[in-house]
């Protein structure tokens, strides 16, 4: 558990991120979301009340925004060097929260595995001086979370 109150003072933010795509370190990255969702079954019976409940399926989706020119460098790691499409390959990211020098013990890494990024967004700019990106949907086959131990449902019974 934390210690409070913190006398560091040092907690990680987004400049604390490093991102890792196949060993890759990419930087040009605005905004990086994945999430873990859980359909658990209820079972009721004639009941109007539940009177238990399945371990439940588990679902991993995301998306990710890159700086245009950080996307086209991307691309041929992506793809292989255009051998493939950059949709069909599954990469491993690995998403690392860290502040070493002022924070060591609160590094966290979470592993997405098996991800495939699809549907890319792209636009002009608005009116502002805002950097182009290019925002990706990624699906996502696991997650691994807090130091790419834990996961919210085991693989098997």
């Amino acid at each position: 558990m934390p210690a409070f109150p913190d006398i560091n003072g040092t907690k990680t933010s987004y400049c604390s991120v490093e991102l890792g795509i196949d060993g890759t370190r990419i930087k040009g990255v605005k905004s990086l979301n994945y999430r873990e969702s859980h359909d658990i079954g209820m079972i009721r019976g004639l009941s109007s009340h539940p009177i238990g409940r399945t371990r439940g399926m588990v679902s991993f989706e995301g998306d990710i925004e890159l700086y245009q020119a950080d996307w086209l460098t991307l691309l041929p790691i992506l793809t292989v060097a255009g051998k493939f499409g950059f949709a069909e390959l599954a990469h491993t990211i690995f998403s690392t929260y860290a502040e070493v020098v002022a924070s060591p013990t609160e590094t966290v890494q979470d592993i997405l595995e098996g991800v495939r990024f699809h549907s890319p967004e792209s636009g002009v700019a608005s009116d502002s001086g805002d950097a182009q990106v290019v925002k990706l949907s990624m699906s996502i086959m696991n997650i691994r979370w807090g130091r790419g131990v834990f996961q919210g449902l085991r693989h098997r019974p």
